[in-house]
């Protein structure tokens, strides 16, 4: 190695610390190192008075100056530096300090959970009191009610409004008034787990939460029972756990709507080649696994699997894909926007003989492809038909619709937020006086075999689910099935 080079300290200002200072460096041209010599530029570079320049291409035993200081110094031998082990670096001056920087917010995963037990503080008892010194009964809902599938939370938050309105008016449940605290996502995960963070510790109950890696990331607090959850939006089947005692489910799970829509293609359509289109995110991957369990019980594999990005609705490369592969079916696990220009434009391509089949969440494309293209559209639903039902509680979401939403289109996002409240109310009543939180669930898992209001529902105490059922809707004005 060469001599060492003297330095002038010239000062450089970093914002936002203070003034300080820090050796220039000699600038050279890097070069393929040669083992035991030190190379550098062939043309030295001029330099500010006093600093050397080490001569190119030839050992430093001797120092060249610049013309602006032509006083030579004589070189200071160099001390030998003793070998240092690979893992310890070699010592280096002192670092400039700066301001520390923000942490980044990282999104929630399945081992953020685990981390947050300590946050959430104590494990909330059975006797936990729902209402307050107001007489409310607080109840939290982090739905995404704007964004890129807002109509999902609106709806969803519509029926339970309904609900919730009309029981407040009659004097409320043993006469304390029901408060909902709605929060916005977006569908964002990051979003989500903060809004839950800001609410929890004021009130530890939720219920219709949509974000499914929000929910899997506090599962692990619902464990604990540090919070509770009821009837979330999300069909995951690794959030029905026997030993989440502080969650409640309402909907069927996502592997059983899969099956009565594969169910449907394979034994009415005789459908076999069969692909799947599917949202980037937990949700969808969670989905597309079901649906290969699913799909084995047939005999049969995808012959091709797509995705998009959550929250986008570009498809192109699915596209593509799928008009590569040519399956006689389509599996759509995603949301109605991306779901819509896959249709549309597969069918703009010759694809008018294959049958689409979609979860219950793009249930809004269905009128939409029929009036544009004359496309049907298979999709699922975890509640009966909102338009034609004859059901007492569906009959009755219909005419209070009419009457609080006119301006609303029915859809079965709002029906199941209205089933959902009801279920709720019901509940609650047999929760005690002032009713309490090991009451309530107590209630919820008393169901069995009930009908409310003519609805069907039977605690599952290993899935904690209320309801199995799963409509298939074969199309726009078909009559629905149970499949």
């Amino acid at each position: 190695a060469g001599k060492p080079v003297q330095v002038t300290p010239v000062p450089i200002t970093v914002a936002p610390a203070a003034t300080i200072t820090a050796p220039v460096a000699a600038q050279v041209t890097p070069i393929p190192p040669v083992p035991a010599k030190v190379v550098v530029a062939p043309t030295p570079v001029p330099r500010p008075a006093g600093i050397p320049l080490v001569e190119a291409n030839k050992p430093s035993t001797k120092v060249a100056f610049s013309t602006l200081n032509p006083k030579p110094q004589k070189p200071k031998p160099s001390k030998k530096i003793p070998e240092q082990p690979e893992k310890e670096p070699a010592k280096k001056p002192e670092p400039i300090k700066l301001p520390p920087a923000p942490t980044p917010v990282k999104k929630p995963s399945k081992a953020t959970g685990y981390k947050m037990k300590a946050f959430f503080g104590k494990e909330i008892k059975e006797d936990f009191k729902l209402s307050n010194k107001n007489n409310e009964i607080m109840v939290n809902s982090i739905l995404p009610v704007s964004g890129s599938i807002n109509l999902i939370g609106r709806d969803f938050s519509d029926g339970m409004n309904l609900v919730f309105n009309k029981t407040n008016q009659e004097g409320g449940i043993n006469k304390k008034v029901i408060r909902l605290n709605m929060r916005d996502d977006g569908h964002e995960n990051d979003i989500s787990d903060s809004q839950v963070r800001a609410v929890l510790k004021k009130h530890p109950l939720f219920i219709g939460n949509f974000n499914s890696g929000a929910l899997t990331s506090f599962l692990p607090v619902v464990k604990d029972k540090k919070m509770a959850v009821l009837f979330p939006m999300a069909g995951d089947v690794d959030l029905r756990r026997e030993d989440a005692k502080y969650m409640v489910h309402l909907r069927p799970s996502i592997e059983d709507e899969i099956d009565a829509l594969l169910t449907y293609a394979i034994r009415n359509k005789h459908s076999r080649k069969i692909a799947v289109f599917y949202e980037e995110n937990q949700w969808g991957d969670n989905a597309v696994k079901s649906a290969d369990k699913v799909i084995k019980r047939f005999g049969i594999r995808f012959v091709g699997k797509s995705s998009y990005p959550q929250n986008s609705v570009n498809v192109t490369q699915s596209i593509k894909e799928m008009d590569r592969i040519k399956p006689n079916a389509i599996l759509c696990i995603g949301h109605y926007r991306p779901v819509y220009n896959l249709v549309r434009i597969l069918v703009n391509k010759g694809h008018q003989n294959t049958l689409f089949l979609a979860v219950g969440n793009a249930s809004h494309v269905i009128q939409r492809l029929k009036k544009a293209r004359g496309i049907d559209i298979v999709t699922s639903s975890v509640v009966p038909n909102p338009d034609a039902s004859e059901i007492p509680l569906v009959q009755q979401y219909r005419q209070e619709m009419k009457k609080f939403f006119d301006n609303r289109t029915l859809s079965q996002f709002s029906l199941e937020g209205y089933i959902a409240a009801t279920i709720f109310v019901d509940a609650l009543k047999k929760a005690g006086s002032p009713p309490t939180l090991g009451g309530l669930l107590k209630a919820l898992e008393s169901y069995k075999q009930a009908k409310i209001n003519g609805f069907p529902v039977s605690f599952n105490e290993k899935t904690r689910t209320l309801s199995s059922t799963v409509w298939v809707n074969p199309g726009a004005d078909k009559k629905w099935e149970v499949v």
